[in-house]
C-alpha cells in the first residue's frame, strides 16, 4: 500500500506490504488487523511531498520484501494501492514505483 493519505490496510503515513486473504469489500478502517502485515514503514507524514526520498526508499523496501516473499512462496500477485496524485512530482513517484515493481499489467480504476 503506497497511498500515504488513504491507505487500505494501515494507518496514514505508512507504506506497507500485506498478504490479503479475503476480499477488501469494506471501509479501509475495517480492514485494520484483518490481514497479515509483512512490512510497514512509517514515513512521518500523510504526504510523500514531506520527504520524497524517504517515501521512495519505503517503496523500495516494500518491493524487496515482496521479492523475498515471492521466492519463499512461489508465484504471488502484487496489487499496488497507489496515491491519486499522478501529475508533476506525483507522476515521477508513480513511474518510480512501477519501475521498481517491474509491472507487466497496469489497471486504472476510477469513478465516473
Amino acid at each position: 500500500d503506497a497511498d500515504l493519505s488513504q491507505p487500505e490496510l494501515t494507518t496514514p503515513g505508512m507504506v506497507s506490504l500485506s498478504t490479503v486473504s479475503t476480499p477488501l469489500l469494506c471501509a479501509p478502517h475495517d480492514n485494520l488487523g484483518r490481514h497479515t502485515q509483512v512490512l510497514t514503514v512509517f514515513t512521518g507524514a500523510a504526504t510523500s511531498m514531506s520527504c520524497p526520498l524517504l517515501y521512495l526508499d519505503a517503496i523500495r523496501r516494500a518491493m524487496l520484501a515482496y521479492l523475498r516473499l515471492q521466492r519463499e512462496t512461489g508465484s504471488l500477485p502484487l496489487v499496488f494501492n497507489t496515491p491519486g496524485w499522478v501529475e508533476g512530482l506525483g507522476r515521477h513517484f508513480l513511474e518510480a514505483m512501477l519501475d521498481c515493481a517491474r509491472v507487466n499489467l497496469l489497471v486504472k480504476l476510477q469513478m465516473q
